[in-house]
């Protein structure tokens, strides 16, 4: 079981023009794969950034597709949107573990 200080999935609530800056890694998803001896294994994530505003529909500002191969180094990728106003920063990491 994997524990952190953040949940997986909810709402971080700004006032307007607040920017939102993380005090620590904040994980916000995880999942845990059985990778065979040899046998590299891909998984395809669909990565979506939207702005929720109660008057409004909620706006998909970015989204990208990307692919992870386990294992692999730890990577980092700027997920923004066209006019490059808004931008969230992501971390990658792959881990062996023993269960």
């Amino acid at each position: 079981m994997l524990k952190s200080r953040f949940p997986h999935k909810g709402v971080i609530k700004l006032q307007k023009n607040q920017e939102f800056t993380s005090k620590a890694d904040m994980t916000i998803w995880s999942e845990f794969k059985t990778v065979r001896k040899g046998k590299p294994l891909v998984v395809d994530l669909e990565l979506i950034l939207r702005e929720k505003d109660h008057l409004k529909k909620d706006q998909t500002i970015a989204e990208q597709k990307i692919e992870i191969k386990l294992p692999q180094k730890t990577s980092y990728i700027i997920l923004q949107d066209k006019d490059e106003k808004t931008k969230a920063k992501l971390r990658i990491q792959s881990t062996r573990t023993r269960y």
